[in-house]
């Protein structure tokens, strides 16, 4: 990391071995992170697209179970398993990663960070390996006071929207130093930034705004990322492992848990972080859209 060490603390993931392939399972997986409880289960096949996405989505189909009086909810991930979980254990669902959810012990509608908290309890072999990374982070930022900077990079300029209608990205890039300047502008007396990205790019561009170039104090975990959009479209595995990346996203939940303060642009997965600090930050969220011009013929 090019950062002086006085300036900015990095905290760092167990050294990700990189001769890892992503693997496949070929058939669709249920999801018994929620365990029925009886004969009359809710079951639908649905699509993984990404973590605050499917978190989302697995509310939706909890509540529309409940509604149909339903003693359970069984979903199979399309494409070989959820996203995070193919060939990450034989299940291929949430269940690799989360104790099973009580389905009968909530209610009918229970708010997203209620679902979440009880949908997100680690097994003991992801509470062993969350605990161990926790205790080989370096430099980690103080609990509090300390705000949060997420920038979401990567496929946003691929997005021409549903069945590609727009002839333009309907999203564009925004620099760093839009979201340091809202950042300085929502609060002065936050010095420590929790910087989320899941672009390189913005990594090195962190020098231009650290330490005493704005006041602001930068920490970052240090792993493997895309430049801008080569990734290519929901591909959230630069490190080449699906069980690495999840694991990462579950450090940083814990890691931004006390702070106060959110920038950022709009996120399925910032959304869920948010829900899931100890106390709701003040949001301040960017405009990163972009040019959205139809086609004239969009496809059907």
């Amino acid at each position: 990391v090019a950062n002086p060490p006085t300036e900015s603390r990095v905290a760092t993931t167990n050294n990700i071995d990189e001769s890892k392939k992503l693997t496949t399972n070929a058939t669709a997986a249920p999801a018994l992170a929620i365990k029925p409880s009886g004969k009359n289960i809710f079951s639908v096949r649905a699509r993984s697209h990404g973590f605050g996405v499917d978190i989302s989505l697995t509310l939706f189909y909890f509540k529309a179970a409940k509604e149909k009086g339903r003693d359970g909810l069984h979903i199979s991930w399309m494409d070989g398993g959820w996203i995070y979980a193919r060939g990450v254990c034989p299940a291929a669902d949430m269940s690799c990663y989360f104790k099973p959810l009580n389905y009968s012990a909530l209610p009918a509608k229970p708010a997203k960070r209620e679902f979440a908290k009880q949908l997100l309890v680690p097994n003991e072999e992801t509470a062993q390996e969350l605990a161990e990374r926790m205790e080989n982070q370096t430099n980690l930022p103080p609990p509090t006071p300390c705000g949060v900077i997420h920038v979401r990079h990567a496929d946003v300029t691929l997005n021409r929207g549903w069945l590609n209608k727009s002839a333009t990205p309907k999203y564009k890039y925004l620099e760093l130093g839009e979201y340091v300047a809202a950042f300085k502008k929502a609060n002065e007396s936050i010095r420590n930034v929790v910087l989320l990205t899941d672009d390189q790019n913005v990594i090195d561009d962190v020098p231009k705004y650290n330490g005493t170039n704005s006041g602001l104090i930068f920490h970052y975990l240090e792993r493997r990322r895309f430049r801008g959009a080569e990734g290519g479209w929901e591909n959230h595995f630069p490190s080449g492992s699906r069980k690495e990346e999840l694991l990462t996203l579950l450090l940083i939940q814990k890691i931004v848990s006390q702070c106060s303060l959110w920038v950022g642009t709009g996120s399925s997965f910032g959304t869920l972080m948010q829900t899931l600090m100890d106390h709701p930050p003040h949001n301040v969220q960017l405009n990163n859209q972009g040019d959205d011009k139809p086609t004239k013929s969009p496809r059907k």
